[in-house]
């Protein structure tokens, strides 16, 4: 039965029990851990247990640090996002520059296949 003992959760039965710090909990994230299995009389036994554990103790607090990181996500992806679209300006500006030249080239060959045909009449 869990149960709080100075600012620790405590889980025993009849055998075995582990300790977990609330201070690590502290954050208010979702922590994933392993505790090492204690005999009644505080000597390691075989075993561990797996928890999934969060304690929210201020929801204000909680749900600003949640904001806080979606923001630093959202901008993170915008300057991405930005960033991506630069390049993709630079890549359109090169292509440009060669249509452009691919255009002078074909205008050129034009002329110059005008000119040979008036030479040959």
């Amino acid at each position: 039965m869990p149960h709080f003992i100075d600012q620790s959760i405590v889980i025993d039965d009849a055998t075995e029990c582990c300790e977990l710090s609330l201070v690590s909990l502290k954050d208010q994230l979702r922590h994933d851990i392993w505790l090492d299995l204690q005999g009644s009389k505080g000597k390691p036994v075989p075993g561990k247990i797996h928890l999934m554990v969060q304690w929210i103790h201020s929801r204000t607090t909680f749900y600003m640090d949640l904001l806080s990181k979606l923001q630093e996500s959202i901008n993170k992806e915008q300057q991405e996002k930005q960033e991506i679209e630069e390049h993709l300006e630079q890549i359109k500006g090169m292509c440009n520059v060669i249509k452009n030249r691919a255009i002078w080239i074909a205008e050129k060959i034009e002329f110059r296949r005008t000119v040979c045909d008036y030479e040959r009449k």
